[in-house]
Protein backbone atom coordinates (compact mmCIF):
# COMPACT_ATOMS: atom_id res chain seq x y z
CA UNK A 1 0.00 0.00 0.00
CA UNK A 2 1.40 3.29 -0.86
CA UNK A 3 1.83 6.18 1.51
CA UNK A 4 -1.06 8.51 1.05
CA UNK A 5 1.01 11.98 1.27
CA UNK A 6 2.20 12.73 -2.07
CA UNK A 7 5.78 13.77 -3.26
CA UNK A 8 5.57 15.73 -6.47
CA UNK A 9 8.36 16.27 -8.83
CA UNK A 10 8.57 18.94 -10.95
CA UNK A 11 11.48 18.42 -13.58
CA UNK A 12 11.27 19.11 -17.43
CA UNK A 13 14.16 17.24 -18.69
CA UNK A 14 12.73 13.86 -19.83
CA UNK A 15 15.84 11.67 -18.91
CA UNK A 16 16.13 13.74 -15.84
CA UNK A 17 12.59 13.10 -14.71
CA UNK A 18 12.97 9.65 -15.30
CA UNK A 19 16.13 8.77 -13.43
CA UNK A 20 14.26 10.66 -10.54
CA UNK A 21 11.31 8.80 -11.16
CA UNK A 22 13.09 5.47 -10.98
CA UNK A 23 15.35 6.64 -7.65
CA UNK A 24 11.63 8.00 -6.19
CA UNK A 25 10.31 4.61 -6.67
CA UNK A 26 13.12 2.18 -5.28
CA UNK A 27 13.19 4.28 -2.20
CA UNK A 28 10.13 5.84 -1.09
CA UNK A 29 6.19 4.32 -1.14
CA UNK A 30 4.61 7.30 -1.43
CA UNK A 31 2.27 8.67 -4.11
CA UNK A 32 4.24 10.57 -6.71
CA UNK A 33 3.22 13.18 -9.32
CA UNK A 34 5.85 14.09 -12.33
CA UNK A 35 5.21 17.80 -13.70
CA UNK A 36 6.74 18.67 -16.67
CA UNK A 37 6.65 22.64 -16.56
CA UNK A 38 6.73 25.30 -13.88
CA UNK A 39 3.53 27.21 -14.93
CA UNK A 40 1.62 23.42 -14.99
CA UNK A 41 3.37 23.11 -10.88
CA UNK A 42 1.99 26.42 -10.33
CA UNK A 43 -1.52 25.90 -11.19
CA UNK A 44 -1.77 22.18 -9.47
CA UNK A 45 -0.18 23.23 -6.41
CA UNK A 46 -1.53 27.21 -5.82
CA UNK A 47 -5.04 26.00 -7.25
CA UNK A 48 -5.80 22.52 -8.22
CA UNK A 49 -5.00 20.93 -4.80
CA UNK A 50 -6.11 21.48 -1.25
CA UNK A 51 -4.00 18.39 -0.54
CA UNK A 52 -0.34 18.70 1.03
CA UNK A 53 2.23 17.12 -0.47
CA UNK A 54 5.10 15.22 1.56
CA UNK A 55 7.95 16.75 -0.59
CA UNK A 56 8.13 18.88 -3.73
CA UNK A 57 11.28 18.41 -5.73
CA UNK A 58 11.34 21.39 -7.67
CA UNK A 59 13.98 21.65 -10.40
CA UNK A 60 15.95 25.10 -11.03
CA UNK A 61 15.46 26.10 -14.85
CA UNK A 62 11.86 25.09 -16.08
CA UNK A 63 9.90 26.44 -19.07
CA UNK A 64 7.24 28.64 -18.57
CA UNK A 65 8.47 29.94 -14.65
CA UNK A 66 11.44 28.86 -13.69
CA UNK A 67 12.20 27.16 -10.29
CA UNK A 68 12.87 30.54 -7.78
CA UNK A 69 9.90 32.39 -9.35
CA UNK A 70 7.70 29.05 -8.33
CA UNK A 71 9.55 28.18 -4.48
CA UNK A 72 8.73 32.47 -3.86
CA UNK A 73 5.02 31.99 -5.50
CA UNK A 74 4.36 28.63 -2.76
CA UNK A 75 6.53 30.72 -0.09
CA UNK A 76 4.10 33.61 -0.25
CA UNK A 77 0.72 31.60 -0.25
CA UNK A 78 -0.26 30.99 3.59
CA UNK A 79 -1.80 27.43 2.77
CA UNK A 80 1.08 26.13 0.71
CA UNK A 81 4.03 27.83 2.74
CA UNK A 82 5.31 25.21 5.17
CA UNK A 83 5.83 22.73 2.20
CA UNK A 84 9.11 20.94 1.99
CA UNK A 85 10.58 22.11 -1.16
CA UNK A 86 14.02 20.54 -2.06
CA UNK A 87 15.77 22.42 -5.11
CA UNK A 88 16.74 19.75 -7.76
CA UNK A 89 20.34 21.06 -8.80
CA UNK A 90 23.26 19.51 -10.88
CA UNK A 91 26.22 21.44 -9.36
CA UNK A 92 27.89 23.09 -6.40
CA UNK A 93 27.21 26.19 -8.34
CA UNK A 94 23.46 26.18 -9.00
CA UNK A 95 23.48 25.77 -5.05
CA UNK A 96 25.64 28.43 -4.67
CA UNK A 97 23.90 30.60 -6.91
CA UNK A 98 20.47 29.90 -4.90
CA UNK A 99 22.16 30.47 -1.95
CA UNK A 100 23.36 33.92 -3.15
CA UNK A 101 19.56 34.84 -3.36
CA UNK A 102 19.17 34.54 -0.10
CA UNK A 103 16.47 30.95 -0.55
CA UNK A 104 16.31 28.81 2.39
CA UNK A 105 14.61 25.52 0.98
CA UNK A 106 14.41 22.54 2.70
CA UNK A 107 17.67 20.90 1.18
CA UNK A 108 18.96 20.03 -2.10
CA UNK A 109 19.17 16.70 -4.10
CA UNK A 110 22.19 16.35 -6.41
CA UNK A 111 20.93 15.05 -9.69
CA UNK A 112 21.70 11.55 -10.81
CA UNK A 113 23.98 12.06 -14.01
CA UNK A 114 23.67 11.08 -17.43
CA UNK A 115 27.01 9.41 -17.83
CA UNK A 116 28.05 7.36 -14.49
CA UNK A 117 24.13 7.10 -12.98
CA UNK A 118 25.16 8.09 -9.74
CA UNK A 119 22.43 7.76 -7.42
CA UNK A 120 20.87 11.00 -6.08
CA UNK A 121 22.67 12.23 -2.99
CA UNK A 122 20.87 15.28 -0.53
CA UNK A 123 23.11 18.00 0.43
Amino acid sequence: MRDEMEIVLIEDDEDDAERMLKFLRANFTNKIRHIDDGAKAAEFLLFETDSVPKLILLDLFLPYMDGVELYEMIRLEPPKRNLSVMFLISSKESKEYLDSLGLKPDGYLVKPTRNNHVPARIE
